[in-house]
């Protein structure tokens, strides 16, 4: 064979040679393997239908627990208002005042009637818990809450001293039992004219819906009670407004009058 033509053989086979190098399939990932492996593909699968399954459940569950706080807050709400005006009416009446607690006379709803005011109030509590509330610039509502605590606080526990007090006579009890009456009446006052504004305030206000979130969701998973009821503002919330800020009105009204009774000396 001419040696010319010996090369050119050589030559084409070098070609040959690269050519199929280049058309090899490349060699897959190691870990891109193990991921597009049957049994990862069918663990992935099951921890996705698994996990979207108690998504789903837990989505469900919180949805009818949230509704159920929804109306079970409204009726316990409703009611609290009916022993509290029933009250109001009571401390009003001179004759009829007496150093007391709101009980079950004023009871609205035959179900709740034999359950004593303080269970009915605990458990309302308990379910406003579960609510977070939006703020109403226009009438500041979260910061009167909190001046509203700030002032009535210090003062139950000071209603509750001059009581303890006004027990020893020797020590001019009948008279610090009188400023007591008075003291209690005036701050009791405050509070029906407080609940009062509670009342409209979640009648008019606000809107109340489920808040089942992943973050929600999650808490409820670990163990803990987050809001799962949001009170929005209610697009009807400026035909109800005056009503509102009278409601503020009466409320700091019960407050000057309660401070100016405490200015004034014994």
């Amino acid at each position: 064979m001419p040696e010319n033509e010996f090369l050119r053989q050589k030559r084409e086979r070098e070609f040959q040679q690269r050519m199929l190098a280049a058309l090899e399939k490349p060699r897959q990932n190691r870990v891109w393997m193990i991921l597009n492996s049957a049994f990862v593909l069918w663990l992935l699968s099951a921890i996705l239908i698994t996990g979207g399954g108690t998504y789903i459940t837990g989505h469900k569950q919180c949805l009818a627990d949230a509704d159920q706080i929804i109306n079970r807050r409204a009726r316990l709400r409703q009611e609290l208002f009916g022993r509290d005006l029933a009250y109001a009416r009571r401390i009003a009446d001179p004759k009829t005042f007496e150093f007391t607690v709101p009980d079950k006379r004023g009871s609205v709803l035959a179900d709740l009637s034999n359950v004593g005011y303080a269970e009915i109030q605990a458990e309302y509590m308990n379910l406003t818990s579960r609510v977070r509330y939006a703020d109403i610039p226009e009438l500041n509502v979260n910061a009167l809450r909190l001046s509203w605590l700030d002032f009535v606080s210090p003062r139950n526990d000071k209603l509750f001293d001059d009581f303890h007090a006004a027990d020893d006579h020797d020590k001019g009890g009948e008279e610090n039992l009188s400023r007591a009456l008075t003291s209690q009446k005036l701050l009791i006052a405050l509070v029906i004219a407080d609940q009062s504004f509670e009342h409209d305030l979640d009648s008019l206000a606000y809107r109340f819906d489920p808040n089942c979130s992943m973050a929600n969701l999650l808490g409820i998973a670990l163990g803990y009670r987050p809001p799962i009821v949001f009170a929005a503002v209610s697009p009807s919330l400026d035909a109800f407004s005056t009503i509102l800020r009278d409601d503020m009105k009466a409320v700091d009204k019960a407050q000057n009058d309660l401070r100016s009774f405490e200015r004034e000396k014994p």
